[in-house]
């Protein structure tokens, strides 16, 4: 009689090999094995989670090196976001579109300030930006927004 037993280990120990590694990576990238705590481990060492206040559903940071700031878009509102955000599909409610800001991000000190749209009315919702500054003038800073803001095409059907 052939004694399966060995055989079993070696196809489990393979298993093992082939298939813990990309599943424990993909864990840790989701967030399952950190501790927030603890700090997240990156070339300068572990630091502990910090929380910036007003910077709800931010995204697309951009690091200005002259001014060593982080540009940033954010929507204030989640309840808005879920109705209205046609970046991931959410067009429930068109009158929902928010209002968002750009920020900008102290990295030293942690603070997030909102800058002011001038001349500007109606719904901004903020998906991404680019920033850039004139070789000639690095302390200006331009930023180009992507808002996707509800048009005919968008609210006929709602």
């Amino acid at each position: 009689m052939v004694n399966y037993v060995p055989i079993l280990i070696a196809l489990a120990a393979a298993g093992w090999a082939l298939f813990y590694r990309p599943f424990d990576h993909r864990m840790t990238v989701l967030g399952w094995h950190r501790d927030a705590e603890a700090g997240f481990p990156s070339i300068h060492g572990a630091s502990p989670l910090r929380m910036i206040p007003d910077t709800v559903h931010c995204e697309d940071l951009h690091h200005h090196r002259p001014s060593n700031l982080l540009f940033t878009a954010c929507q204030a509102d989640a309840a808005a976001r879920i109705a209205w955000f046609p970046p991931l599909g959410h067009f429930a409610d068109h009158r929902a579109a928010g209002r968002g800001s750009l920020n900008v991000i102290d990295p030293d000190t942690h603070t997030s300030t909102a800058l002011e749209l001038r001349g500007f009315a109606g719904p901004f919702v903020t998906h991404g930006i680019d920033v850039f500054s004139p070789p000639d003038d690095p302390r200006t800073v331009y930023i180009s927004p992507s808002t996707t803001s509800p048009t005919r095409r968008t609210t006929s059907t709602a």
